[in-house]
């Protein structure tokens, strides 16, 4: 699903009148480039025309657009704004915007986010846009010399026609058009190729989203499962019953090796204090101890330092007791 492009205000609203200027700024150099090599012959041969394409960063209205264009005696063409490079259209656009910058290239108006892009010579010419005598007559106005090879000799028609039958024969291997098609062809294998690569990434995009999803409702599921397992140990301080104490174990084990809770540290903490808390209630100090430890270590912030202390210092006195407790037994035994 695209995402809906905000109005001209919003935008501002949003980012801010500096922005604004960077954008218009960026635009400006960008296409200010195009315009001023737009009569270049390589560029006239490969791009003859530019088409006109709104919504770069907000909604603008394609029907008052399509107005501009048809006052500036521009034509449409499937719907599409298109023209020749060195149509006078260019020149008038920004003169229909009362915030208009005066500039032949877009942006054309302060309140526009229209933008330019290329259009081949096979479909401005199948399109009408222009025709196959003012293309060859715009190329004809460039000087001709002939292709040399290494040494300096002109090569030969018969070689050129060898390497580009050669030439359209590996593209048409790789999904290209086939060898001497017509520019129609050309432009509709063009067509079909774009097609099947939006619906390609059309693919890509839903099988992406699906995973997005999946891994969304299993991080939920665990965030779920930890507030279960923590309301359990609550309202249930022993652990008699088999099955609960099965599903608290396979439960813990789940939430202190997840790999959902690694942007959320709280809740990774709060697993391990989980875990301290169900060996707290069967009496396992040592265990509760390396729990509440872990538990610090990934959020320090969590108010455990003195129950670690606490807990610590009890367990130290435990063992003191304990080695007390086999002294006197020992001494016993040897009277």
């Amino acid at each position: 699903m695209t995402a809906k492009l905000p109005t001209f205000s919003e935008w501002v609203s949003n980012w801010g009148e500096a922005r604004l200027a960077e954008r218009i700024l960026a635009g400006q150099k960008y296409n200010r480039l195009k315009w001023e090599h737009r009569n270049e012959e390589i560029a006239l041969m490969q791009t003859p025309a530019w088409e006109l394409r709104l919504g770069v960063y907000w909604v603008e209205d394609v029907s008052e657009w399509h107005i501009r264009w048809a006052k500036c005696g521009g034509k449409l063409f499937e719907g599409r704004m298109i023209a020749a490079k060195w149509d006078g259209i260019w020149e008038k656009l920004s003169d229909t915007f009362s915030n208009g910058l005066g500039q032949p290239y877009p942006p054309y108006a302060r309140s526009s986010c229209a933008d330019w892009y290329e259009i081949d010579a096979d479909e401005a010419i199948v399109l009408g846009t222009i025709s196959e005598a003012e293309y060859k007559e715009q190329l004809a106005a460039f000087p001709s010399e002939p292709l040399l090879d290494r040494d300096g000799k002109p090569i030969s028609k018969e070689l050129l026609s060898e390497v580009l039958r050669e030439l359209e024969e590996n593209i048409h291997k790789h999904g290209g058009p086939r060898p001497g098609a017509s520019r129609a062809e050309r432009v509709a294998n063009k067509r079909q190729r774009q097609n099947e690569a939006i619906a390609q990434m059309q693919v890509t995009t839903e099988k992406r989203n699906q995973e997005i999803i999946k891994q969304r409702m299993e991080q939920a599921a665990m965030f779920n499962l930890l507030e279960d397992v923590e309301r359990s140990l609550r309202e249930t301080l022993t652990v008699h019953n088999d099955q609960r104490w099965d599903w608290l174990c396979e439960s813990l084990k789940k939430l202190t090796t997840t790999n959902d809770f690694d942007r959320y540290p709280s809740w990774q903490a709060r697993a391990w204090v989980a875990c301290a808390e169900m060996h707290s209630s069967l009496g396992s100090e040592s265990d509760e101890l390396l729990c509440l430890q872990r538990a610090l270590e990934i959020s320090p912030q969590k108010p455990l330092k003195k129950r670690i202390e606490a807990l610590a210092q009890k367990i130290v006195n435990n063992e003191a007791s304990s080695d007390s407790s086999q002294t006197t037994n020992d001494a016993n035994k040897t009277l």
